[in-house]
């Protein structure tokens, strides 16, 4: 069973139908994103807000067209349901330089270092707002965001 799992991911890895990151659907996107995000969030046991940003690069964009894609496979066509609406999906892999945490009010931050350190919903509006911005430039695509520090 482990050798036909790795048989698998090894010729879907093969894939020739992701885009090259040179593609400039890809080279949009990630100009699109930007490179910083500002949001807000509240802690569980406290009335009052905390400021955030984050500053980031996106150096890789998976992504394949939806048409045709699951058709030469019939393992993909069994568990490979893309949206309707979708033309393309994929991951949009998001690297985090910089994470603060603070008030803007007063202009006092704390550098963080971990995805804890701030709230799961802080993460959530941050991918949403990676997702939603590309979708207003480009809706045919659906694009999950992965982040790691």
């Amino acid at each position: 069973m482990k050798d036909l799992i790795k048989q698998i991911l090894k010729e879907e890895t093969e894939d020739n139908d992701h885009l090259p990151q040179n593609h400039p659907i890809i080279v949009a996107i990630k100009q699109i994103v930007g490179d910083e995000y500002k949001g807000i969030f509240y802690q569980p046991w406290d009335e009052d807000y905390q400021d955030y940003e984050i500053r980031y690069h996106v150096p890789k964009v998976t992504m394949w067209s939806t048409e045709g894609y699951e058709q030469n496979n019939a393992f993909l066509r069994s568990i490979y349901h893309p949206k309707p609406d979708s033309k393309f999906e994929g991951t949009v892999y998001v690297k985090i330089d910089s994470l603060l945490v603070g008030d803007r009010r007063t202009d006092s931050w704390e550098k963080m270092y971990g995805e804890d350190d701030i709230t799961e919903t802080a993460w959530d509006d941050f991918k949403d707002y990676i997702s939603d911005t590309i979708a207003n430039w480009i809706p045919s695509v659906n694009l999950d965001v992965d982040i790691s520090f």
